[in-house]
């Protein structure tokens, strides 16, 4: 079997979803029908996701030695030839988001100086490890990729947040979580059918009458064989029978408020706050300036996977050199709150040349600063002709 054969063997081999025990009609999925895919079907998953991939992606990478920068290697400049860097990133930063375990699959050998030519991102479902003493907290030294047995040594494994006693498998948002996303998706479910039929989904049909229970599903039989052909096609009822609607009505303020939560509790799950989830909730943050909420993002949800593909970018660098990510991008403030700063921190005295200002703000130098703002012409007075 060949690495592709391999790697395309098994996608999303998480089970599909389940129907709650004793409510067939709501449509609500169990715990265990919440995967990757089903879970990015969320808004709030998936803007979470897009959060925190694109915050990422977007930092620039640069090579040092102690504090001397050095020219980014192949690895640094990308990882994967297949894939652009920033595309390299947005993908292990959504592992490891949803899974808390990204595993890199060396490939084309090593050259040289001992890196890897890529580094393959792999779905953490088609990897497993070999465990020898369950008791061990040393990692394992094979792993399973598709059924084929490899050695660690080909397979670099990212960590978002180990915790202890948490296999890499049982780990991350989807397993820890999957209840809180179990619920998030029959909420949407229930609302989705709820616009399809034109109210409350569930229904019972009531009557005064002694009905055989045999009538009874036969009436309940034609109930649901108009009610699939759609809100156009209304049952006939007969015998005294009357349907009631029941269950929750998704416009109702209660309702509302309560997927509000929902969307804030991912959030949570995810580090993300509500307020760029457009999902205010009790953590508002009527005094925080932007700036300091970009901050407290990098420092306390980015940083967790900037780090972790540091380490792994680093451990395959030679000669004691590594790869950093500059997050300035992240946490500057507007132009005006710059010059300010430097204005405050310079006791109004200027300390760059204009052509360092201008490197600043990404401008060309100029061979004269004077050309930027030219001395106005003016004719002496006596050369102006007199009506």
């Amino acid at each position: 079997m060949g690495l592709r054969d391999i790697l395309l063997a098994r996608r999303d081999a998480g089970p599909s979803p389940m129907r709650m025990v004793g409510f067939p009609s709501d449509g609500g999925l169990i715990s265990a029908g919440v995967t990757g895919t089903s879970a990015l079907g969320l808004s709030a998953v998936w803007r979470c996701i897009d959060i925190l991939s694109n915050g990422v992606a977007q930092l620039p990478w640069e090579e040092v030695r102690a504090d001397a920068e050095l020219p980014p290697s192949r690895l640094v400049l990308r990882p994967q030839a297949q894939r652009t860097r920033r595309e390299w990133t947005s993908l292990v930063v959504s592992t490891l988001a949803l899974y808390d375990v990204c595993y890199l699959l060396k490939v084309g050998g090593l050259d040289s100086e001992g890196v890897p030519v890529g580094l393959w991102p792999l779905d953490p479902s088609i990897v497993s490890p070999v465990t020898s003493d369950t008791w061990s907290f040393l990692p394992p030294d094979e792993y399973y990729i598709s059924g084929t047995r490899m050695s660690a040594d080909n397979i670099v494994v990212l960590h978002r947040s180990p915790q202890p006693g948490v296999a890499d498998g049982l780990g991350g948002v989807i397993q820890m979580a999957r209840v809180t996303f179990a619920a998030a998706q029959a909420a949407e479910a229930y609302a989705s059918r709820y616009w399809q039929a034109g109210g409350a989904p569930t229904t019972v049909l009531e009557t005064d009458a002694n009905m055989p229970p045999e009538v009874g599903v036969q009436f309940s039989d034609r109930w649901r064989e108009r009610r699939s052909m759609g809100p156009d096609y209304a049952p006939v009822l007969s015998g005294g029978l009357k349907a009631k609607q029941f269950g929750a009505d998704p416009t109702a303020q209660a309702a509302v408020e309560a997927r509000k939560e929902q969307v804030a509790d991912i959030g949570r799950y995810f580090g993300v706050p509500t307020r760029i989830l457009n999902a205010p909730a009790g953590d508002t943050e009527t005094y925080a300036t932007s700036e300091s909420g970009n901050m407290d993002l990098v420092r306390y949800t980015l940083s967790n996977y900037i780090h972790a593909i540091e380490d792994a970018i680093s451990d395959q660098l030679p000669g004691g050199r590594q790869m950093r990510m500059e997050t300035a991008t992240l946490t500057a403030g507007t132009q005006l709150a710059q010059a300010q700063a430097l204005q405050l921190a310079t006791g109004n005295k200027a300390w760059m040349t204009p052509d360092e200002a201008r490197e600043v703000w990404h401008l060309a130098p100029m061979e004269s600063p004077d050309t930027l703002n030219p001395a106005p012409v003016t004719a002496p007075f006596g050369g102006i002709d007199q009506p």
